[in-house]
């Protein structure tokens, strides 16, 4: 991060023939080697905590100018994180949480098809959380095993569920019988897992 600030001169520099990294060195009467330590200093210790003093600012700019898309908020885990935390009851409220997320992204799946929309991104977005909601379960289950077994069971077969409805939501109609049966197969197959 302390190297943006000179890079970005250096870019107007050669972009807009503005001789910034120029006049920076001649501004200074010192040899080069005091004019590095006193840009560093300016750099990271002035610049930088203003940067991380108004990156929320920034943040909020950037949502503002760009905002993400429904698939991109539905795609990001909003209550839980990468890592399972030390409270398995609260860790469990928070998947059901996500999971309900989960259902609601099933359910724009129909809203999209009634007008007609691409559901390909909805898909991802919806495979995307599932699978994070499965792998912060799964990080639960590594740390406290035997803590909540009834908790993490329900909100373990809720998750294979929503497993299993998001596959039957995207799987093509089958053209026979037997496809159908196929399906059905892989269907109790997975909630067997």
């Amino acid at each position: 991060m302390s190297c943006w600030c000179p890079f970005s001169f250096l870019y107007c520099e050669v972009q807009f023939d503005i001789p910034l990294i120029k006049a920076a060195v001649l501004a200074l009467e010192l040899d080069l080697d005091p004019q590095l330590a006193a840009g560093y200093v300016l750099v990271c210790i002035v610049l930088l905590p203003l940067m991380v003093v108004g990156l929320e600012w920034w943040v909020s700019v950037l949502d503002r100018l760009w905002p993400s898309s429904q698939v991109d908020r539905l795609a990001r885990p909003q209550f839980i994180h990468h890592h399972a935390s030390v409270d398995v009851d609260t860790s469990l409220m928070l998947v059901g949480m996500e999971q309900r997320r989960a259902a609601r992204g099933l359910s724009r799946y129909f809203h999209a098809v009634r007008r007609g929309g691409g559901v390909g991104p909805l898909r991802d977005a919806v495979r995307k959380l599932l699978a994070d909601v499965m792998a912060f379960l799964d990080d639960v289950q590594r740390f406290r095993p035997m803590y909540a077994v009834d908790g993490q069971n329900v909100v373990r077969n809720r998750q294979k569920l929503l497993v299993w409805l998001e596959d039957a939501l995207w799987d093509p109609v089958p053209d026979s019988a037997q496809s159908r049966s196929g399906r059905r197969r892989r269907s109790r197959d997975s909630m067997r897992r």
